[in-house]
């Protein structure tokens, strides 16, 4: 309908602008954004598993677990 009206009354079509007008360097601002979060995960991730590694080790300290366990046999 509106193309009628532009057609017969001479109104030039204002055209919509598309997002990547408005900022044209925002599409790599937005994948550099993606991989510092991904990034940001890993480190996250790495902390944590660093964390978890001490408090392991300080269990195992206290209480004596261990996984290998290599008792001395004492013959009497």
């Amino acid at each position: 309908m509106n193309t009628l009206a532009y057609k017969y009354l001479g109104i030039p079509k204002t055209k919509k602008k598309k997002y990547s007008d408005f900022a044209p360097g925002l599409k790599d601002i937005f994948v550099a954004g993606v991989i510092n979060q991904k990034t940001v995960n890993q480190t996250a991730q790495q902390t944590l598993i660093a964390i978890a590694a001490q408090v392991l080790k300080i269990i195992e300290a206290q209480f004596g677990f261990a996984a290998n366990d290599d008792s001395d046999t004492i013959k009497a």
